[in-house]
């Protein structure tokens, strides 16, 4: 089931050269099936924010401007009505006008999960 959220945030932080207004789209998609008659679900979502902040940074002496892409992937199988297992994957790429709030990160792992 496609979904999309195009939120918009303000964050008023104690300094003021950390106050930004950011603008976003959010999509996600979820497939469900079965597999051996266990629910399978896969979930994609990607997430664009462009972040900019209302202060001179003092390193940069310009207002900082960050844009932000966040990927994922999950498929997790429901073993019982209280215990999942599921692999995922996610990349972000943060690319921004302070050289030091700029990298990218993978993260790719497995999960077991028991509810009550």
């Amino acid at each position: 089931m496609p979904c999309w959220v195009t939120p918009f945030a303000v964050d008023n932080a104690r300094a003021n050269r950390y106050d930004y207004d950011s603008h976003a789209l959010k999509l996600r998609y979820v497939h469900r099936e079965s597999l051996a008659n266990l629910p399978l679900e896969l979930e994609l979502e990607g997430k664009f924010e462009d972040r900019r902040y209302k202060s001179p940074d003092p390193f940069i002496q310009t207002e900082r401007e960050d844009t932000r892409l966040r990927l994922s992937a999950e498929l997790r199988l429901l073993i019982t009505e209280y215990a999942s297992v599921s692999v995922h994957v996610k990349n972000s790429d943060y690319d921004s006008n302070l050289p030091t709030a700029s990298y990218s990160d993978l993260v790719v792992g497995t999960e077991l999960r028991l509810s009550f």
